[in-house]
């Protein structure tokens, strides 16, 4: 591989992995804990950083986002047969195309965040019973050069299988502009990815989420939920402001989405990404409720057809 890299134009689309867009991977702030467990019914998956030294904060998100349309687009930095990308020899020019800073401190924060990402270890849990189930752990990457240090040196991510299976399931378009106005807030960009892929599901019927079921998707651990609801509304009006045509609403139950005009949008041209496959709805256009609980093993039969908004798997 080359150590050069150009820049991605930076009003064009990126692509978010499917997972990344039901459920928070990664926390917005550093945790005090030694690992995340958040479970949907019979599944679970459970984030582990190695030592202690999380990834956390804006930088994961914009850099999965900038790995998974270098994959989609088949950009010539990705070498599919060994699941190695290459990050080039520029910090800045790397910075750039994900859409992060890079003046201050931020230059030291942005690749220890890297790394650490790429040492975190995830693990997936399905019980088929209470005695039974399948259970899954790898680390995100395989290998990791960080090298931005002269003309000769390149850096490179080589990611474990397992990982690379997430990262080329289909892809959430999403737009770039809206990424770089909301990319110093982690939560915003979780609800703009989320909304990104719920609104492309809906064709007729608005969605109710509650509270209960948005904290556990969106945050860590028994985060209060008073609390939770203020950095919510905070984020999403964020996202609101960069993408006007969202039609979404929060009230005490939770947040209700209706189907709105896509943030892919931009001069009557759309991507060709589509997410999920069409689906027909008999609501009527009516609102259905979400009611997914995070913590039983049965969820309300109205899901169905808007599927589990917090489950991944």
């Amino acid at each position: 591989m080359g150590n050069s890299i150009r820049p991605i134009d930076s009003d064009s689309y990126r692509y978010a992995p499917s997972v990344m867009s039901q459920l928070s991977f990664f926390p917005a702030r550093k945790p005090d804990v030694n690992y995340i467990k958040k479970t949907n019914g019979r599944s679970a998956i459970i984030i582990t950083p190695t030592e202690g030294k999380w990834s956390y904060g804006s930088v994961p998100r914009l850099f999965l986002l900038y790995i998974r349309t270098l994959i989609k687009n088949k950009d010539s930095r990705v070498d599919f047969e060994s699941m190695t990308v290459n990050l080039g020899g520029s910090y800045r020019a790397m910075c750039e195309a994900m859409g992060a800073s890079t003046g201050g401190k931020s230059k030291r924060l942005l690749l220890e965040s890297i790394k650490n990402l790429a040492c975190t270890h995830i693990t997936l849990e399905h019980w088929v019973s209470d005695d039974s189930g399948m259970y899954e752990s790898f680390p995100v990457a395989q290998k990791v050069c960080i090298d931005f240090g002269g003309e000769d040196k390149e850096s490179y991510i080589t990611f474990s299988s397992q990982m690379w299976s997430l990262l080329i399931e289909e892809a959430v378009p999403a737009q770039m502009s809206i990424i770089r106005n909301i990319s110093n807030s982690a939560l915003a960009l979780d609800i703009y990815m989320w909304l990104a892929f719920r609104t492309n599901k809906l064709r007729s019927c608005g969605m109710k989420v509650p509270w209960k079921d948005l904290t556990v998707q969106f945050e860590d651990g028994d985060y209060p939920v008073k609390e939770f609801k203020r950095r919510f509304t905070t984020a999403l009006n964020k996202v609101k402001e960069s993408w006007p045509e969202l039609k979404a609403s929060l009230d005490e139950y939770g947040i209700t989405v209706y189907p709105s005009i896509s943030s892919i949008h931009s001069n009557g041209k759309i991507v060709d990404a589509v997410v999920v496959k069409e689906e027909s709805d008999s609501c009527d256009g009516h609102v259905i409720k979400a009611d997914v609980s995070c913590n039983s093993g049965q969820n309300d039969s109205s899901t169905d057809d808007i599927r589990n908004a917090a489950n991944p798997f």
